[in-house]
């Protein structure tokens, strides 16, 4: 079975709301904490780490799981969109530090929104990239 164009566009489409994340985590995060939160840079860069450890822990575990579900929606697709709405509702979350926190507790805020956020993104992620191969039947075709 051949994918339509339809498909292969919302495919590509699906890529971009993955690249947003991607850049949320690499350049603002850092920004947001050290610029309105007043965090120093060196403790906002050792959250940034763990939470990309974190992650480095996560992704496995969660393609496991993607692999092992049974459902009517396929293997795939639970995980994504119960990814998305925990991403979705995680970075709202993650810039609504609540006015009159102060730096720690601005910290504690942060990092537990941005460790929420980072697992959503995987639920979306990691399945996503593992459905490339599962999308259509047809052996990998010689493109000369």
């Amino acid at each position: 079975m051949s994918l339509t164009t339809g498909q292969k566009a919302g495919w590509g489409l699906a890529d971009m709301g993955i690249v947003v994340f991607v850049i949320v985590k690499q350049l603002l995060i850092l920004a947001f904490m050290n610029s309105f939160l007043g965090i120093p840079i060196a403790i906002a860069g050792a959250i940034t780490t763990a939470v990309l450890v974190f992650d480095i822990i996560s992704d496995p575990i969660i393609g496991y799981f993607s692999d092992k579900t049974v459902s009517r929606l396929g293997r795939r697709a639970p995980w994504m969109l119960l990814g998305a709405v925990i991403l979705a509702a995680s970075i709202i979350g993650l810039f609504a530090v609540p006015e009159g926190f102060g730096t720690n507790a601005s910290l504690i805020w942060v990092t537990i929104f941005f460790l929420i956020a980072t697992l959503g993104f995987t639920m979306v992620s990691i399945p996503y990239g593992a459905m490339a191969g599962e999308m259509t039947l047809e052996k990998k075709r010689d493109l000369r």
